[in-house]
């Protein structure tokens, strides 16, 4: 299995999950991964977090991401000022 594949299908999965069992599902699996590091972008002093959020993902693997501290989000332009997850809205500079 190639790496988009996995990842597409590792999500895919995630998503299920989580609309299956509802927002504890949610809370439960962002207790499981915890904090996750971060790294310093480039030369600047932004620091990111290991893992990089899609903006493709589904609001209940988002709200996840967010709980784990995923604070950079690839394909974030796909989100217009009435998409933009509450949480990352609220706190734009954080995200």
């Amino acid at each position: 299995m190639k790496r988009r594949q996995f990842i597409g299908t590792s999500a895919a999965a995630a998503v299920s999950a989580f609309k299956a069992q509802g927002r504890d599902a949610v809370e439960e699996a962002a207790a499981k991964v915890g904090r996750l590091p971060r790294r310093r972008l480039g030369g600047g002093n932004r620091e990111i977090s290991m893992l990089v959020g899609a903006g493709t993902w589904s609001r209940e693997a988002i709200e996840a991401g967010i709980r784990c501290g995923v604070n950079f989000w690839h394909k974030a332009d796909n989100w217009w000022s009435g998409s933009t997850p509450p949480a990352i809205a609220k706190n734009r500079e954080a995200h």
